[in-house]
């Protein structure tokens, strides 16, 4: 009796087809460097001149890549031109990235793409903002993420009755900077009264400004920068202290006195015997019943 043959075993056998490699194994690939053609016409004429700028540089400098050597080279480079001359130190940079390139002149293109935004990027919330504000300065004190929970809930329900030009919600972390960015003197009045606000920054209270000059004069002690050093024995004798009177309203000096001892009502008194007695507002009949307020 003859075997029975199967005529799709031919299929069955048939060997599974395989997805082709997509992708080359990560030891294997090579990293291929960005070509100058690659960037905008700005940013290859702007690298081309500074590599003329170091070329011509490395040919005319006699000596190391310092101040002295580099700023008459560049002068005379931008003698003719109405180019901003680059500063000596700049140029120091930008042969050092090429250098350190292996002779890339793609090391000279400014890398401005991967600058931060600084931008404000969301705009048309600030109502929604300020409402929310106003609940975080409330008497219960919320946090600040409950704060934004209903800024984001009342930009929600708005959202929902318009149909077109939606108002954009900003991240808790862009809310939490506006919070943190706020005075802090009006925040603690509004959050804890104002009692307590002129507690907590009772040493950063303001100070009434003078009105007229010599209302008000401060005193300031500074040592100088100067050593007396004896002629025989070549041995410091100590620094001298300056005393000087300041008219507040017209950061004018009023007087000054110079010690070698350390500041003291002593110096403060020289300093007010050398006032000019006969100072004075024009037209005052006396000029000796002026009082300054010193401090």
């Amino acid at each position: 009796m003859s075997s029975f043959k199967d005529e799709f075993e031919n299929i069955y056998q048939r060997e599974q087809a395989t997805t082709p490699k997509q992708y080359i194994p990560l030891e294997e690939s090579v990293l291929i460097k960005r070509d100058l053609d690659t960037y905008s016409n700005e940013l290859k004429e702007q690298a081309i001149e500074r590599f003329r700028i170091i070329s011509l540089i490395q040919q005319k400098i006699t000596s190391g890549w310092t101040k002295k050597s580099l700023e008459p080279i560049l002068a005379e480079l931008y003698s003719e031109q109405t180019k901003k001359i680059p500063s000596w130190r700049t140029v120091v940079r930008w042969r050092k990235k090429f250098q350190d390139s292996g002779g890339e002149i793609t090391s000279l293109v400014d890398f401005h793409q991967k600058k931060g935004n600084t931008a404000k990027r969301i705009s048309g919330d600030e109502e929604f903002f300020k409402v929310a504000l106003e609940r975080y300065y409330k008497a219960i004190r919320p946090s600040i993420m409950k704060a934004y929970e209903h800024y984001c809930d009342l930009i929600t329900i708005e959202n929902n009755k318009i149909v077109d030009g939606k108002i954009p919600k900003i991240s808790y972390k862009s809310f939490n900077r506006r919070i943190n960015k706020l005075p802090p003197y009006p925040e603690a009045v509004a959050r804890y009264g104002k009692y307590l606000a002129d507690r907590m920054f009772e040493k950063c209270l303001s100070h009434i400004r003078p009105t007229r000059i010599l209302e008000r004069v401060e005193i300031d002690h500074t040592p100088l920068d100067l050593i007396l050093v004896d002629d025989e024995l070549n041995i410091p004798l100590g620094r001298p202290y300056l005393t000087l009177l300041i008219d507040v309203f017209s950061n004018c000096v009023v007087e000054f006195h110079i010690s070698y001892r350390a500041p003291s009502y002593v110096s403060v008194a020289k300093a007010l015997v050398r006032t000019d007695q006969n100072i004075g507002l024009k037209g005052n009949k006396s000029k000796r019943d002026r009082q300054l307020n010193l401090s």
